[in-house]
């Protein structure tokens, strides 16, 4: 018998951050998201301040990922972008592997904390 699809991520089989400050100022990590073991599906980050990390947000979907065709239903909204810990976020910017092309994806009202700029993935 074929193996089963891996379940949802374990740490976030279903998730929200919401009014939350996600900082981290280990560049090993993502503060946000931090998957690659298996399906990210219905996750929600919103109204949220994140600093730090790799990458602050991390999500899961892209070229090379063992589980980005089932990573799906992943909102990002309303947060805020900070530079605590490095001037672009994380130490290599502020977001990766996010799709927001996926199914049931979306990124909307996303801004840097300091100017009220538009961030895009």
């Amino acid at each position: 018998m074929p193996p089963s699809a891996p379940a949802p991520h374990k740490l976030w089989p279903t998730a929200l951050r919401r009014l939350s400050s996600i900082v981290t100022s280990w560049t090993g990590s993502e503060s946000a998201n931090d998957v690659d073991f298996s399906p990210v599906q219905n996750v929600t980050v919103d109204n949220n301040l994140l600093n730090g990390g790799g990458y602050s947000l991390y999500g899961a979907s892209g070229d090379g990922k063992a589980y980005s065709g089932q990573t799906v239903n992943i909102k990002v909204t309303n947060n805020h972008f900070g530079a605590k810990f490095y001037p672009q976020c994380g130490q290599y910017g502020p977001v990766t592997y996010f799709s927001p092309s996926a199914s049931g994806n979306l990124w909307s009202g996303n801004v840097w904390d300091r100017t009220g700029a538009p961030l895009n993935p």
